[in-house]
């Protein structure tokens, strides 16, 4: 078939009580609290000192250690990984986010790309700023500084104040990934701080303490204010959980007690685990309700997003290079993966489509007002605490085009090479995140010697970085999430529950993978 799963037609959204229109704001508040909480602070009493209770059985961090020299030992696992459904998202001006079902692609893997790519942000931005000072706003600048929404920018490329918007993007891009200014950036810099504050009529140091914040009073200060906020300010760290619960529909919720709903990455973390060559520490909040499991990252909600090293950047212009329409929303793939008695939901988000199926053109959905031409209106339900908080209410549309399979997707990498050891492991990683997505191709551009030109785009079927000890793998993943399921069911016998798991190794080949679920 097709299709993946019934249609939307006559399905319903949950009612506002429903387990998961609760857990999103929940695991919004949760993910924000003190990153790196433990038992002895922050609101916990766990191991309190002199003068406190001791905590009880089921306040006990539950620890698990995982050896690779085990893994062969257990029951075979063979994963099945069924597609669900596709669904498009796609923003309008005002506060509803429309969802198209079944996706309807518009990022297309480009063939015969010209090489060398250039990713050096010095070099980029340096090319396109204008005499002035400032910068057109258009998805040539985006996709050099590696937006994370670039659309959330590309809606101000009208606005009068365009050119402004895109110095202050440029500003705090450079702040964000070189705040040390390397090369020609300082130059920059100060011509398109000299800029803004001419355009703006504000000095220099009030700008560079408003774009810092990016607080309320900011906004008022700064044009553009919702593209600064949504590119570099932590929204609350969750998945589309709530969104996912009306797309299973009716049977498929039945279903969801006892089994895990999480991000694609956090399986991607978990697998890899116990074959990683470095050191692991890693954390997420998770919350069980109704007898599901959710699961998050943890992060600070509302805090500027901080430092971040230049290749998390030159990911995301690196997809711009590769891919047409770059500048769009990833589709989703609501996928569930089944390892022996352990169930797992989750979207994954693969870059593009490199097979354009049939009958199917390349356009951007067209959005006139609040109603979408050529589709049938079948939910329409309020969001609570969902990742859009800028959105209120979520519509979702049945499409009458064709169903985009998933060995059509591909995902877009970038290495220095795939040699030896780390070569062996960033495979291992690469197979997993497009096998999790059912996806058919890998694109991946290495840089070799120079870690800002992309010399070589190789594409890959999925299945040629395939390890030849895959079953060990799998067999880790589910025992993993075997664990997980049963510690967060034997909390105290209590339905309900938060807790924070930790995921660390050290550094060395074939160091055990500790696990530990602390209650929160």
């Amino acid at each position: 078939s097709s299709h993946f799963g019934s249609s939307l037609l006559g399905f319903k959204a949950p009612p506002q009580g429903h387990t998961c229109s609760q857990v999103q704001p929940e695991l919004a508040r949760m993910a924000s609290l003190n990153r790196g909480h433990s038992g002895s602070g922050g609101n916990s009493q766990v191991g309190a000192g002199r003068g406190g209770r001791r905590p009880t059985a089921s306040e006990q961090p539950r620890c698990f250690e995982y050896r690779f020299a085990d893994l062969g030992r257990g029951q075979f696992v063979s994963p099945r990984v069924k597609a669900i459904t596709t669904y498009s998202k796609r923003a309008s001006p005002g506060d509803t986010l429309h969802i198209f079902r079944p996706a309807r692609p518009v990022r297309v893997l480009r063939r015969g790309v010209g090489l060398p790519i250039d990713l050096s942000l010095e070099r980029g931005v340096s090319r396109l700023q204008q005499p002035s000072g400032g910068f057109i706003l258009d998805t040539q600048l985006v996709a050099v500084l590696g937006l994370l929404d670039p659309e959330a920018a590309m809606a101000f490329a009208e606005d009068r104040e365009a050119e402004v918007i895109a110095a202050l993007l440029v500003l705090k891009t450079v702040s964000t990934f070189k705040p040390d200014r390397p090369g020609c950036l300082a130059k920059v810099c100060s011509r398109a701080w000299k800029f803004c504050s001419r355009a703006l009529k504000r000095t220099e140091q009030q700008l560079h303490a408003a774009l810092e914040l990016l607080d309320e009073a900011a906004c008022s200060v700064l044009p553009g204010a919702d593209a600064l906020i949504r590119n570099f300010l932590n929204g609350p760290p969750i998945g589309d959980y709530e969104l996912a619960m009306v797309l299973l529909g009716p049977t498929a919720r039945s279903r969801a007690a006892g089994s895990v709903m999480c991000p694609r990455y956090f399986l991607v973390d978990l697998a890899s685990a116990p074959f990683s060559l470095y050191e692991v520490a890693m954390e997420y909040a998770v919350i069980q309700r109704g007898g599901c499991v959710f699961i998050t990252r943890l992060g600070v909600e509302g805090d500027a997003i901080g430092v971040q090293p230049d290749p998390c950047r030159q990911g995301l212009h690196l997809e711009a290079e590769l891919v047409d329409n770059g500048w769009t929303e990833e589709d989703r793939i609501l996928t569930q993966l089944q390892l022996g008695s352990v169930r797992v939901f989750y979207a994954a988000a693969p870059d593009a489509v490199w097979d354009v199926p049939p009958g199917m053109s390349d356009f951007v959905e067209a959005i006139d007002g609040d109603e979408p031409r050529g589709c049938e209106l079948v939910e329409n339900f309020e969001l609570r605490g969902w990742a859009h908080s800028d959105h209120s209410r979520c519509k979702v549309w049945a499409g009458d085009w064709p169903e985009c399979e998933p060995k059509r997707f591909a995902e877009v990498k970038k290495t220095t090479h795939l040699k030896g050891k780390a070569g062996k492991l960033k495979k291992l990683k690469f197979w997993l995140q497009a096998s999790l997505g059912m996806c058919g191709r890998i694109a991946v551009a290495m840089t070799g010697d120079s870690p800002d030109i992309v010399s070589m785009v190789q594409h890959y079927d999925v299945q040629e970085l395939q390890p030849s000890d895959a079953e060990l793998v799998w067999e880790g993943l589910a025992k993993k999430l075997g664990d997980l399921l049963k510690a967060t069911a034997a909390g105290g016998g209590r339905p309900d529950g938060c807790w924070t798991l930790s995921v660390s190794k050290k550094r060395g080949e074939g160091e055990p993978v500790e696990m530990s679920l602390r209650p929160r």
